[in-house]
């Protein structure tokens, strides 16, 4: 079974603060105004990832619609700051070539620490910062935190969505696809020689498909929780039209053939577990009501149709959005 990359607490990831409006100068009003929006939205990201922020769990969740994720709020904050990021950096690369803008960028200081380093043997140091100034390190980064959160909220929904769940693995499947294959290779020529491992092509694509290979071993488990349910129903329905020794026979062959050993975490098994607990439980029920009302007999084989079905699992794409909004700077 392959190993998994223990990223799976998001705010591992850290950041330093950016001011973007004490970086590059606005030629307007507007332009100022924007600036610091950026900011705003970034600072936002910057407290909740840094655990420095000063709102209370209640206003937090009110914000956030009723969420009571923190992954779900820090992917919500995501989803407001990215295309003004997006937006900015086209602003920035049509003037990239003036010396002003050369200038200012490099004084950006974007510093990220590593998720992934921060777990090896260099931990011991300390945490690490990786201070490279391109506002596609910054792009990177955020997409790179998007992802891990998506994961992330996809583990939260294991046991209550499995649909939901399913469909926020292919999600982060999707973001480190475009990561790996649209965004890191523009910033390659920017990085210098120690750079974090969420910036390499290669991690990234191999997190794509660790993402597809969850949802992937997560739709076996979905499989059998529909079997397990269905098999419920079915012996009720049975038992219903007066066939409880069929019944019986039917539940006693389900929980002998039922495949519980499926990989995945801990959770999993345990949730499959309390389901096929259930399914025990009606059968010693039927047992017991058949040997003192209906003494029926209970078949030592049956063959009862079994629904078949094939499903195929691929990433969601990542479309990335971009609120198109110009920029005046005086360079």
């Amino acid at each position: 079974m392959m190993l998994q990359p223990h990223f799976s607490d998001p705010v591992k990831l850290k950041t330093k603060k950016i001011i973007f409006e004490d970086i590059f100068i606005a030629r307007d009003s507007g332009t100022l105004e924007q600036l610091k929006e950026l900011s705003s939205k970034r600072r936002i990201i910057e407290e909740s990832i840094n655990e420095r922020s000063s709102i209370t769990m209640a206003v937090a969740r009110e914000m956030s619609g009723g969420s009571t994720l923190q992954c779900e709020q820090d992917i919500q904050k995501l989803e407001k700051y990215l295309p003004l990021l997006e937006n900015f950096i086209c602003q920035v690369h049509m003037v990239s070539d003036s010396p002003r803008m050369l200038q200012w960028t490099s004084k950006l200081r974007i510093s990220w620490s590593s998720a992934l380093t921060s777990l090896s043997f260099f931990s011991f140091l300390g945490q690490k910062f990786f201070q490279i100034d391109s506002l596609l390190f910054e792009l990177s980064m955020m997409l790179f935190l998007n992802g891990a959160l998506l994961r992330e909220w996809a583990f939260e929904l294991l046991s209550k969505d499995m649909v939901q769940s399913t469909t926020l693995f292919r999600r982060a499947a999707g973001v480190y696809h475009h990561l790996a294959n649209e965004v890191l290779p523009s910033l390659q020529p920017a990085l210098p020689p120690e750079r974090p491992p969420e910036v390499t092509s290669s991690v990234c694509s191999v997190l794509s498909l660790l993402c597809l290979a969850e949802a992937q071993e997560f739709l076996s488990f979905c499989k059998v929780m529909h079997e397990l349910r269905n098999d419920m129903y079915r012996a009720e329905s049975l038992k219903a039209n007066g066939q409880i020794g069929t019944a019986i026979g039917f539940l006693q062959q389900a929980l002998v053939t039922a495949p519980m050993n499926l990989p995945g975490n801990e959770s999993w098994r345990l949730v499959l577990n309390q389901e096929a607990d259930k399914l025990a439980g009606l059968l010693q029920k039927y047992e017991h009501e058949n040997d003192f009302v209906w003494h029926d007999k209970v078949p030592t084989q049956l063959e009862l149709p079994l629904p078949e079905g094939k499903r195929i699992v691929n990433f969601i794409p990542y479309h990335p959005q971009r609120w198109e909004r110009a920029f005046s700077f005086k360079i």
